[in-house]
């Protein structure tokens, strides 16, 4: 971080990707607590060059309010990482929205990620590079769509939401397939499409070698990218 001038790294989990599959709500709530309390322990007590994104137990809303705000308040963790995959409910649903209202008032982020798999079809691939090339992806595509579709982005409008390691080829598809459903009549959403993409709330990652990069720049312009 010192050779390169960069300010701090954030640190995400690794196999904490998956944890959405945890179907016990006990257990995920202690699972995110043990995995921030190590995070900070381990790591972020080590130097402040290296911050935290928490894990939150969405298997029970309510305890996974209270470990956002401990995660941002107690610890010092920049914001919460939410499972792509494995959950009850997509992402839109109103179940979470607690969690949603809780991220605005802390003015923290939240982060999709790939990264998991299961349920999607693709984990039945027989070589691994192609469930991983479709996995990370796609379900960035379902989140979003669920979000924008069910009123989370206009219900929280201060809401930062990244989409992370699945590049940026989704977003045109997104983009397109709504506006189709749009026109037809029976999608009703306060903006267009295409404007989420340009509100400054959505944030996502993307590859320097991408092709794919440059149109979605062209169509959502290059704020969104990091």
């Amino acid at each position: 971080l010192g050779q390169t001038g960069l300010e701090y790294s954030v640190l995400y989990p690794t196999e904490g990707l998956a944890y959405g599959q945890i179907s016990f709500a006990q257990w995920a709530v202690a699972y995110a607590r043990g995995y921030n309390d190590w995070l900070c322990e381990k790591y972020l007590r080590f130097s402040p060059k290296l911050k935290g994104v928490a894990l939150i137990p969405m298997q029970d809303v309510p305890s996974a309010v209270a470990e956002l705000r401990r995660s941002v308040k107690e610890l010092g963790m920049l914001g919460a990482m939410l499972p792509s995959n494995g959950l009850r409910f997509h992402l839109g649903a109103k179940e979470y929205w607690p969690i949603y209202e809780e991220a605005e008032k802390l003015d923290c982020a939240l982060a999709v990620h790939g990264g998991c798999y299961g349920d999607l079809g693709f984990n039945t691939y027989t070589v691994f590079p192609a469930t991983r090339a479709l996995g990370m992806p796609v379900p960035l595509a379902i989140a979003a769509t669920g979000m924008i579709v069910d009123g989370v982005l206009d219900s929280f409008p201060s809401l930062r939401v990244g989409f992370l390691e699945g590049g940026t080829s989704w977003i045109p598809m997104v983009i397109d397939r709504l506006q189709r459903e749009l026109e037809y009549g029976g999608l009703r959403i306060a903006r267009k499409p295409v404007d989420y993409f340009k509100s400054g709330t959505i944030f996502c990652s993307c590859e320097g070698n991408e092709k794919a990069l440059a149109y979605a720049i062209e169509r959502v312009g290059a704020a969104p990218f990091m």
